[in-house]
């Protein structure tokens, strides 16, 4: 949130258009933009704006607020994904929409079957080959019936979550702080401006244009985590 948005999204821009992409391969077609913070968005739509865009994030609540925005996918922390109530409600959601969801860090084969069972398009994970075979188990048929969450993987999931609404409270604050904070500073400069001119002026951000990801079991992705 301390980041200078508008400086990280130009440099950003400029180091991937200095390099030249592969033949036939642009790199809107390979490069994925991993946002954190709705305040990157029309900054995406203004210097990537055919680059396909996904929100990074742990808190479902503020997920759901990209969710107004068209062609926004999601990669969220999977312990938030596995509470009963506000995780099963996203995932319906988002599916409705057809927005692919995937979910992060998955490395135990338990947890893999898990983001198998509920459907999520894939997963973010420090064994991909592992991952593979799980899912070619999967769908021989092999892997469901031993589908099982453990004691300590349960208990692993209320912890997360308590500490993810400890720290989404406090990104609560801050966010909402810095926000009241840019909206006064910018209200103030646009009153002036309009008691100067005699003119009042409203901004209007910019759309975000994002192309849908095909949705490949093998394939991969570069983030720029935003």
């Amino acid at each position: 949130l301390d980041n200078d948005a508008p400086t990280v999204m130009r440099l950003i821009s400029e180091t991937i258009a200095s390099v030249a992409p592969p033949p036939g391969k642009p790199w809107n077609k390979r490069i994925l933009l991993g946002c954190w913070a709705v305040k990157y968005l029309p900054l995406c739509a203004l210097h990537l704006p055919t680059f396909p865009i996904t929100h990074i994030g742990f808190s479902l609540p503020y997920a759901r607020r990209f969710l107004a925005v068209p062609n926004v996918s999601f990669n969220i922390l999977q312990k938030s994904l596995m509470t009963p109530l506000l995780g099963r409600r996203f995932l319906r959601d988002a599916k409705a929409q057809g927005r692919p969801v995937y979910d992060w860090t998955v490395n135990e084969v338990s947890m893999m079957k898990w983001s198998i069972l509920h459907g999520l398009d894939g997963v973010i994970t420090d064994d991909p080959k592992r991952y593979l075979e799980v899912c070619d188990e999967w769908e021989a048929g092999r892997g469901k019936r031993d589908l099982h969450i453990s004691f300590n993987e349960r208990f692993a999931v209320l912890w997360v979550n308590f500490m993810v609404l400890s720290f989404t409270l406090v990104f609560w604050w801050k966010y909402a702080s810095s926000s009241s904070s840019s909206s006064s500073s910018s209200s103030d400069g646009n009153a002036r401006k309009s008691a100067q001119s005699g003119r009042i002026e409203q901004a209007v951000p910019s759309p975000v244009v994002a192309s849908k990801g095909k949705r490949e079991r093998g394939g991969s992705v570069t983030i720029s985590d935003s």
